[in-house]
């Protein structure tokens, strides 16, 4: 049921050729942050919109993604993603490197 309305949260914030990436990283979210979606938007701020002030939310979340795509995001990459669209876009820019 969560897939399904993700997916449908994507299409409504995102261009088709990110819709999957958006989708599943809006469920992980949701999961790991127990929020809503229509709490989100590509412009959501972790810290400030989501009140992921613990530094281990960051890094649980990090790590759920890394899973879910099996990718690794180094520090560096992940303490710039301020939003939920620096995440996506970088998923994005990343599995499309990473399937090539």
């Amino acid at each position: 049921m969560l897939r399904e309305q993700a997916d449908l949260w994507a299409v409504q914030h995102y261009p088709a050729a990110e819709r999957t990436i958006a989708g599943t990283t809006a469920r992980i979210v949701v999961e790991q942050q127990s929020v809503g979606l229509e709490q989100l938007s590509p412009t959501t701020r972790f810290i400030e919109d989501l009140q992921m002030h613990d530094p281990l939310e960051g890094v649980e979340l990090v790590m759920a993604v890394e899973e879910e795509f099996g990718i690794k995001i180094s520090e560096k990459h992940s303490e710039a993603m301020k939003t939920l669209g620096d995440l996506v876009t970088y998923l994005h820019e990343r599995v499309q490197t990473h399937a090539a």
